[in-house]
This record gives structure tokens, sequence and C-alpha cells, in this order.
């Protein structure tokens, strides 16, 4: 198959899933579902959508204003509404920019009560630590340059929460900031405090979060075995979504066409998710998948291969790999040298985010692949490849990079292959102990 071919055929379905917002919930998601499963069907694989009630928080509008200053800002999904407009003191947490000690920490916790903090970071502990004080809300100041304001979660609880886990659910509202709004907030407060004034803000924030309907498209290709390889990527996006995550559900499914022309060298099956509920459900569609086929997945899913992030401009040609480590890193430069013999490989161990929502079912097998920068060259502290359109109305379809796509899919494409078509596993056990 021509690299021209599949990358025309990437930019078709780049160019549709780029063009409409695809919050999970809303009519627009419903949509991209339509649209991966018609491609499917059209390459003649075996598909079909489960559909279930999902517990969502949606950030509507918020208003900060301080000094007669308004200040750009956005609520953080599963954030509490405030009653209308309020006015609160500010306080600033200088231990959320330069460590402190415990002791230092709960001294400042103890003149947080009926107060607005503004604090470094997106902790969700720090968060319900606050709470748990009596402050009256957060004011998130992101930690990189960008003016941009960046989408997000603030809630600690992985999936939907049971009548348990909903204790750790925030009850407080919480405000977003870029660096240099947060920046000179600080300064006004110093200004005021220098003064031996008190610096109020007016705050009104308002997030809708309730249950809706999502649809979770499957595709499934049977190998000779009925143990298969599970290919996951979420389809739902803040805003246009462009890198996040409509790249990695182009190449899903050209994937799935590249195997089904394979099929008859499978020894495993197949089986690709696309996940409703990660950006306004916290991860929340593959936490329900694992709940509701908990023993499939444990007794058959052998490998989960998780696609973001993936084919935006500003990564280079350093290729990180997350793992949970049992294939061990000689046999991923093994395979990875047969794609792009001068990448610069980085390995780490994968960590529970994004949609790593299968640990508990045995799954051997956990990799995240994808080329980032370097550190010094990100544009952002955002995750991936560092830019500044990560979760904001800015990452649209002219921030993909269609040849540094392809260049992933090769590196995806080669490692599913492998762990498709061999009986004999990989398995580094030295390697996997000392690590």
């Amino acid at each position: 198959m021509q690299d021209f071919e599949v990358k025309e055929r990437l930019r078709e379905h780049l160019e549709y899933l780029c063009s409409f917002d695809k919050l999970s919930g809303e009519p627009e998601a419903y949509r991209a579902v339509e649209y991966i499963l018609e491609v499917l069907e059209k390459s003649g694989i075996a598909c079909h959508e489960e559909d279930f009630p999902a517990y969502l928080s949606n950030p509507v509008s918020s208003v900060l204003i301080a000094d007669g200053e308004e200040f750009p800002c956005r609520p953080r999904s599963f954030s509490e509404s405030t009653k209308g407009r309020i006015e609160i003191p500010l306080i600033y947490d200088p231990g959320t920019k330069t460590e402190v000690s415990l002791s230092e920490q709960k001294q400042f916790m103890e003149t947080v009560a009926g107060k607005l903090v503004l604090g470094y970071g997106f902790d969700e502990r720090y968060a319900k630590l606050l709470e748990q004080h009596g402050a009256a809300g957060w004011i998130q100041i992101w930690t990189s340059d960008e003016d941009a304001v960046h989408e997000d979660t603030v809630s600690p609880v992985w999936g939907t929460p049971d009548m348990d886990s909903s204790l750790f659910q925030l009850r407080m509202p919480v405000v977003a900031v870029s660096k240099p709004c947060g920046e000179k907030l600080i300064r006004k407060l110093k200004t005021y405090e220098a003064e031996g004034k008190q610096l109020f803000a007016q705050l009104s924030s308002k997030v809708d979060t309730c249950v809706k309907n999502v649809a979770l498209p499957i595709a499934e290709i049977p190998g000779k075995s009925r143990d298969f390889v599970l290919l996951s990527g979420h389809y739902d996006t803040w805003y246009r979504g462009a890198f996040d995550n409509c790249t990695a559900n182009a190449l899903a499914l050209e994937l799935a066409r590249y195997m089904k022309e394979h099929q008859d060298e499978m020894l495993y099956s197949l089986r690709i998710a696309w996940w409703p509920g990660h950006s306004n459900g916290r991860y929340m569609g593959s936490t329900w998948y694992c709940d509701h086929h908990w023993d499939e997945l444990e007794e058959h899913c052998i490998a989960h291969l998780n696609l973001d992030l993936l084919g935006s401009k500003g990564a280079d040609h350093t290729l990180a790999i997350r793992t949970a480590g049992l294939e061990g890193e000689e046999w991923l430069k093994e395979q990875v040298r047969k794609v792009d013999p001068a990448a610069e490989m980085m390995f780490g161990r994968i960590g529970r985010g994004a949609d790593q929502s299968l640990w508990g079912a045995e799954i051997p097998y956990h990799i995240n692949p994808r080329y980032e920068a370097k550190k010094e060259r990100k544009q952002s502290d955002a995750p991936g490849p560092g830019v500044y359109w990560w979760h904001t109305i800015d990452d649209t379809f002219d921030k993909i990079d269609l040849d540094g796509l392809l260049r992933d899919g090769r590196v995806v494409g080669v490692l599913l292959y492998e762990l498709l078509s061999k009986e004999k596993l990989p398995a580094d056990y030295r390697g996997y102990a000392k690590t």
C-alpha cells in the first residue's frame, strides 16, 4: 500500500472529523460515530456500537473580575457552579510554585477558609484539600507562558462515580487562567497587601454536570484465536480536537483497513474501540467498557495499545514509548527500526493517564507510542508534543502534520502486526524485574 494513498485517506477522514466539535453527549459526537461505522462497513469490517448513559460535566462559562479588570478564564469540568456572581477575597499560595514543607502547607491551609485561592497547577488532590479547609474556590494558574486557557477536568474520580467514590467529587468552583493572567493577579494582590488592603474578586462559573447517552463504536477483525489485541483511542474532543484525538481516530480506521487486508496472517483477533467520555467524563467510556466486559478482557485480551496526541505539528524525531514493560526495550527497538531506523527513542513506564482504565483485567501488554518534541523544544507544559493548542479552540486541522501522522502510523502498525501475527509474544522478565 502506497503512502500517498494512505495519506489521502487520512486527509479525507480528518477533513471531516475536524470540521465540528465532538463533546460526548452532544449530537455532534454521534456524527463522528456514524462516520466511523460507515467507513468500517465500506471496508468490509464487522462493527457495532454500544450505547449507555454517561455522567458528564461540560464547562459552560465563567467570569473573573479583580480590581476592575476582567481576566479570561474557563471553569473546570466536574467543578461546582457558583450561585450567580459572588465576591470573594483573594489569597495566593506560593507553595504551588516552590516546594514547601508539610508544616508550611498546613499553616497556609489554615488561612484559606472563605477565600478564593490563586495557585499553580491542576492537582485534583490539592483542590480537595482546599475544599476540606473551607476555601471558596480555586483559580488554577497554568505553568507555561502561553496566553491560551486550556480545558480540563478537576475530578479525582476515574469514570462514573459510585456511592463511595462520589464522596471525592469536588463541591467547589474551580476556574483556570493562563500564566500571564495568573501572574498579573498575583502582582495586583501583592500591591494591595503592601498597602494593607484586601483584594476581592468577582467570580461566576457555570458547569453543566448531568447524565446523557453516549455511543461507543467497536470494530472486530477475527484472527485464528479468540484472544485479541485491543487498539483504542477516544473520539470525543474539546472543540474540534484535530490532534486530540481526530488524528488517532483516522489512523485507527486505516490500521483497521490494513489488518483486514492481512487477516489471513493474524493468529490473534483485533478489536478497536473508540472511547466516548474521555474529555468531559474523566475517561468514563473506557472505564465503563472495562466494567462491562471484565471477564472477556481478563480471559482473552493479550495487549492494549492506546493512541492519543498523534500527528501534531511541533513534534520532532523523538519517539516516546510508554509501556507496562513486559515486552522489553530491545523488542521495541527492533520493531521501530524496521520502519524508522533514525528514530530517537525514549522509554518510560506508562502512567495512569488518558484512557489507561484496564489495569485490573490482567492484560500483560500496555503500550502507548507517539512522537513528541524534546523538552527544550516544547512550546507548552501540555502533554504529548507540548504544543500550546492542546485542549483549546486552536486545535484545528491546520495543526496536523500528515507526514508525522504517517510516521506514527508506521510505528503503531509494526507493533500491532507483530503482536497479532506472532505466536510467541515477547517477554523480557529480567528487564521487567529491574524496572
